[in-house]
């Protein structure tokens, strides 16, 4: 999985169109090259079989793109229930 990340970071290095440039992207395309490596480790992952999240088909960007602004959602409604409610610190009853 390490190596699908770093090739997929590898294509992505501003020096393969010019040697005088940067080996790794700028920060202002973080986004697509996140979405970029993280789809080419999902994929490694499921063909080694170590995946947590069973799917037949590879992963696509769109697919991570999507698991990964609903789990920033879920994540940004927990805190935000937690923050504004105070009741959901105390527990069950």
């Amino acid at each position: 999985m390490i190596t699908a990340g770093v090739a997929a970071l590898s294509k992505l290095a501003p020096a393969l169109e010019d040697p005088d440039e940067s080996l790794l992207p700028a920060l202002k395309d973080l986004r697509h090259v996140s979405v970029k490596v993280a789809t080419a480790v999902a994929n490694a992952a499921r063909e080694e079989g170590v995946s947590q999240v069973q799917q037949d088909e590879p992963w696509t960007e769109d697919d991570v793109s999507l698991h990964s602004l609903c789990t920033r959602s879920c994540r940004l409604l927990t805190t935000l229930t937690v923050a504004t409610d105070p009741w959901s610190s105390m527990g069950s009853w």
